[in-house]
């Protein structure tokens, strides 16, 4: 039995984003299963991307995530941390993968 999901749910593994065209149901992922969990957000990339550049970024998205000061939304939270890969010189293909599913401005 599939026990509910609450809040957000962050994969960070290669190609956690991609899915399969599935009859009647359109397009199946690990994403939409912690969707229909329950899962209000995810976060998934659609590539695969390096693990040193998969830590820092999950670490500064979380950093801004549960800071009590920045108190941003996990979309924002991503985007910034996206903002400091691309900052950091760090390649495109490196971090552009990863991407947010849910509702944009929920869970602050």
């Amino acid at each position: 039995r599939l026990r509910a999901v609450r809040g957000e749910a962050s994969v960070a593994g290669c190609e956690t984003g991609e899915g399969f065209r599935q009859a009647g149901q359109g397009l199946a992922s690990l994403q939409s299963a912690l969707h229909a969990a329950g899962a209000a957000n995810t976060i998934a990339s659609l590539w695969r991307v390096p693990d040193l550049t998969t830590k820092d970024l999950m670490m500064e998205f979380y950093r801004l995530l549960w800071s009590r000061t920045a108190g941003v939304a996990p979309d924002e939270a991503l985007w910034h941390a996206k903002v400091a890969q691309r900052k950091g010189k760090r390649p495109l293909a490196e971090w552009a993968g990863w991407v947010f599913c849910g509702v944009p401005g929920a869970g602050r």
